[in-house]
């Protein structure tokens, strides 16, 4: 940022015309034309080095131009990464190319700390002010004796010539020279240094980049489990926050008090007043927040924000966690972080697994499958798992955490293995602290098969975990037949495909029942009764339902798998059908948040929801490891994960059974014959995914027969 508080592009192009207002010819406007005469480039390098003759430059040969400017660059270290060739041949050059170098120009000349400085002669060295500076030094760097005879000063350093050599080679120097670190090197090895310098400081930020992606991810997916049940969630820390919604909902969860708040505001003071009414309400709690603006949360300062979320789980979350911690005392930042490393230590006392700090401990999940063990030794066998087979242990323990503990996935597999960031996995651990230590325990059940069409499981019956008691049977019935009677809606609409270069438009039959847009694949009416759907969208999935004002009396539901583009017949009938849709996602919201109420809650595909990598067979017999993601009756595929989906696997009617036994593989093979081969890491991962798998094909079959049934008069 410059004095005048300019940024990025701005900033750098004021820095240029700054440096080369007094170069005549040179009138440095944009990134591009500018530049195409290379006037502007030797400009620049001359106001730096003082080593280009400017006035004998003609500018009708930029060619010549380029060449001197970047040539004379390079003699000082800095790497010339535009061609020449490319600036020339365009009218208009690649300003992307130019902004590029201009930063890396500006971060080696204009950031002594960063650069090395090139002095052409020994004797242009004398004339420096170091000489002063060294004056009353009396003896060599390098030798430690007496100085006499022809000395050189270097910095604030006094040598004699013979001394004064190359830092790694120790040749002795003579012309030309590079200072890096106010350390001498020849030319050859000051180059080689300064590179190894510049590609250290790049990994640096590739690794800070990495660790705030990670902590954003995190503090995110805290947030939203911490939002749970308000209606409220959040995609993007840096945006989300500033109207002060989501702020003011997570303060009154934490500060357990309510308090009024403007839910839909428009004007910035309203955003300033919902941030400080939540500053307030956690000051109230305990919480301190002076220090943070309010106007930084609006204008999404991304450091601050992730630094106020670390601060609001270590206040919150790690310090409240019911961990004996007599001997620990919260007075700084370290304390709460001894306190849980304590708890992890004293879960694991039993086993052989050692920890000792938030990353390398537990990098290769056998720590986090041993404090799951602790809580519960029926949910891993320990002895069965292979520590060499890291990303798959993770993946195990973060499945079993959520499915078994309920404990929020706020992280992924990868994070553990990268061991980018010790907060976020810090954050997660206090997740898991706070579940298993809570007073009301979680049902160890949720991956037992109690209730299982005979034919599905016969070729599967060694796999599934022993049922513990009837108590929490798993009732296909009662989710067949729920239903909301008051968000009942059914008619014609038309729906665009979602494959297809001319993503055609086709007319349908769709009815709302319960958490599933269900559509036949007829048009006809009289077609519908008692036939079986052709599929359906899940609006417990449904983040929003929008109108597409692109498109006349049509209307968007918004998943994170992909959009459905909806057309109903007129306005009105556009209009109720949106209605009705957004009702129902908040019947669903409710029911969710509140679900003790068993009876009437709603199906529990959510619960169902599965994720992680698979080894795809491919059609040369090959396997390829690609993402997928298990809900609602439907395995997803990704080439990676977060990356757009490339097939789509329904379950319904398709027959999954076990392949080889001894590669972890099984196959799932559709209605129509073809099928898809997948394989697991282990046995223990394999019987996670085919549980998963099985208990959704049977839900999903249960429930569309139901709905045939309905269609046809008869009674389930």
């Amino acid at each position: 940022e410059d004095e005048q508080g300019s940024k990025g592009k701005k900033a750098l192009l004021l820095w240029c015309q700054k440096s080369t207002k007094d170069y005549e010819g040179v009138n440095i406007q944009d990134f591009d034309q500018s530049w195409r005469d290379g006037l502007a480039f030797c400009a620049l390098v001359n106001y730096y080095t003082g080593a280009i003759n400017f006035s004998a430059l003609n500018q009708d040969d930029p060619s010549k131009n380029l060449k001197t400017a970047f040539k004379n660059a390079e003699n000082f270290g800095l790497p010339s990464i535009i061609d020449i060739d490319d600036l020339l041949k365009s009218d208009k050059p690649d300003s992307s190319a130019v902004i590029t170098y201009l930063s890396e120009f500006y971060r080696f000349f204009s950031m002594p700390s960063d650069r090395p400085v090139s002095v052409s002669t020994i004797s242009e060295l004398k004339n420096q002010d170091a000489m002063t500076k060294a004056a009353s030094l009396s003896r060599c760097r390098s030798c430690r004796k007496n100085l006499t005879g022809v000395t050189i000063p270097f910095g604030k350093w006094m040598y004699h010539q013979k001394c004064f050599a190359c830092t790694d080679c120790k040749k002795q120097l003579s012309t030309h020279f590079a200072n890096i670190g106010d350390r001498p090197y020849c030319e050859l090895c000051g180059k080689h240094t300064w590179n190894e310098t510049m590609r250290a400081k790049s990994m640096a930020r590739q690794n800070e980049n990495l660790r705030t992606d990670t902590q954003a991810k995190a503090f995110k997916n805290w947030l939203n489990a911490q939002l749970d049940g308000t209606g409220v969630r959040v995609q993007n820390l840096s945006t989300d926050l500033s109207n002060g919604v989501a702020l003011m909902e997570l303060s009154k969860k934490l500060a357990g008090k309510p308090k009024s708040y403007h839910k839909t505001p428009t004007l910035m003071a309203q955003y300033l007043d919902n941030i400080n009414s939540a500053f307030n309400l956690l000051q109230g709690a305990g919480f301190s927040a002076q220090d943070i603006k309010a106007s930084s949360i609006v204008e999404g300062d991304l450091k601050i924000i992730l630094g106020l979320m670390w601060r609001l789980i270590l206040e919150f979350q790690l310090k409240k966690l019911p961990i004996d911690s007599k001997k620990l005392e919260f007075t700084a930042e370290d304390g709460p972080k001894n306190a849980l490393l304590h708890w992890c230590q004293d879960r694991l006392s039993k086993t052989s697994i050692k920890v000792t700090d938030f990353q390398e401990s537990f990098s290769d999940g056998m720590a986090l499958l041993g404090i799951l063990h602790s809580q519960d030794p029926e949910c891993v066998d320990l002895d069965a798992v292979n520590p060499a087979n890291k990303a798959g242990n993770v993946a195990l323990a973060l499945q079993i955490g959520e499915d078994n503990f309920d404990i929020p996935r706020i992280i992924d597999e990868q994070d553990f293995l990268d061991k980018s960031d010790e907060k976020s996995i810090i954050a997660y651990l206090s997740c898991m602290a706070g579940q298993l230590t809570s007073a009301k325990p979680v049902e160890k059940a949720s991956l037992r098969l109690k209730k299982m069409d005979q034919a599905k499981r016969q070729n599967l019956t060694d796999l599934f975990l022993a049922p513990e008691n009837d108590s929490d049977e798993f009732s296909m019935e009662s989710i067949a037949t729920f239903h909301w009677e008051d968000v009942h809606i059914e008619g014609y609409l038309s729906k665009q495909d979602s494959t297809g270069i001319l993503r055609f438009w086709r007319r349908k039959y769709f009815s709302l029942e319960g958490s599933r847009l269900i559509y036949y694949g007829t048009n006809s009416q009289q077609e519908i009764s008692g036939n079986v759907p052709e599929s359906f969208i899940s609006i417990s999935f449904a983040k929003s339902i929008e109108e597409n004002r692109s498109r006349i009396n049509s209307f968007m539901i918004v998943t994170d798998a992909r959009v459905y583009h909806l057309q109903a017949d007129t306005k009105e009938a556009c209009t109720k059908w949106i209605e009705t849709l957004r009702k129902a996602i908040e019947i669903w919201k409710k029911y969710e948040a509140n679900s003790t109420v068993k009876s009437q809650a709603p199906p529990p595909e959510k619960k169902e929801y599965k994720e992680g990598y698979l080894w795809d067979q491919t059609l040369l017999r090959g396997w390829k490891q690609q993402y997928f993601i298990l809900k609602d009756g439907i395995l997803f595929r990704f080439k990676n994960k977060g990356e757009a989906q490339n097939r789509r696997i329904p379950l319904f009617g398709a027959n999954i059974e076990q392949w080889r036994p001894e590669d972890f593989s099984f196959r799932i093979t559709s209605k129509n014959g073809t099928h898809v081969t997948l394989k697991s890491d282990t046995q223990q991962e394999m019987t996670l995914w085919l549980n998963a798998m099985l208990k959704q094909q049977l839900m999903i079959e249960d429930f569309v027969k139901g709905i045939a049934h309905r269609s046809n008069g008869e009674d389930k």
